[in-house]
């Protein structure tokens, strides 16, 4: 489903460890928000990184194009 050299692979922590990272959180900040919250942010920080490594793989399909057209 994800481009491997654009997405880390799926660990234990590593979705929590992303919302720390792009909130700043502390592990506190995550362990005291509701479940709830945790999971819809978890869900859209994967969404994000699913459509923009798409976004990559097609951004490269159409240079490799291009690059085809220009020779």
């Amino acid at each position: 489903m994800f481009d491997a050299q654009n997405v880390s692979t799926p660990t234990r922590y590593g979705v929590l460890l992303g919302i720390m990272r792009e909130y700043g959180w502390t592990w506190r900040d995550i362990c005291e928000s509701p479940n709830d919250l945790i999971e819809e942010i978890a869900a859209r920080l994967t969404a994000e990184q699913h459509w923009q490594a798409e976004r990559n793989r097609r951004d490269a399909q159409m240079n490799e194009a291009r690059a085809a057209l220009s020779r």
